[in-house]
């Protein structure tokens, strides 16, 4: 709805520090079931489980032992701390983890965008890095918490 749209512009096209305010009197949504709206408009295909069941031989069980170790291995802190240590270096080795990692569970974006920012790294773009990094990090932990929360459906 337009709660919806007035969240995911700010947060695809609003400045970060920010604080904005969105509402349309002719409609109430508390804050709990816009988040929910949210979550589930930006959710929607980040995991592709049939990619990542075919990848796991068709197999449930052994799928659903690869989403926890994707979320076990949790790379957020190691790759946070070297974006901002600007270690581009150990960031490439990280995000090239992520890469194989989050495609071999079918996050097939979270792969590509980490497949940018591992290229970026090689080639010394680091203006791209800074640029596209949040945006990442966001999606990285929008998948860790599907998982987390269980829910990936269609296994």
């Amino acid at each position: 709805g337009d709660a919806v749209s007035a969240v995911l512009t700010v947060l695809t096209r609003g400045t970060a520090g920010e604080a904005y305010n969105a509402g349309n009197p002719g409609n109430y949504c508390s804050v709990v079931d816009m988040a929910r709206m949210v979550a589930e408009e930006v959710a929607n295909g980040e995991i592709q489980v049939e990619k990542g069941l075919k990848y796991c031989m068709n197999n449930g069980t052994f799928y659903r032992k690869m989403l926890k170790t994707f979320a076990d291995g949790d790379k957020t802190d190691q790759l946070e701390r070297f974006y901002l240590q600007k270690n581009w270096k150990e960031y490439r080795t990280v995000v090239h983890a992520i890469k194989g990692t989050a495609l071999t569970i079918g996050a097939v974006r979270l792969s590509e965008s980490a497949r940018e920012l591992e290229f970026a790294a090689r080639d010394e773009k680091f203006s791209y890095i800074e640029a596209n990094h949040d945006a990442f990090m966001e999606r990285y932990r929008l998948v860790l918490d599907m998982i987390r929360e269980e829910r990936v459906q269609g296994i």
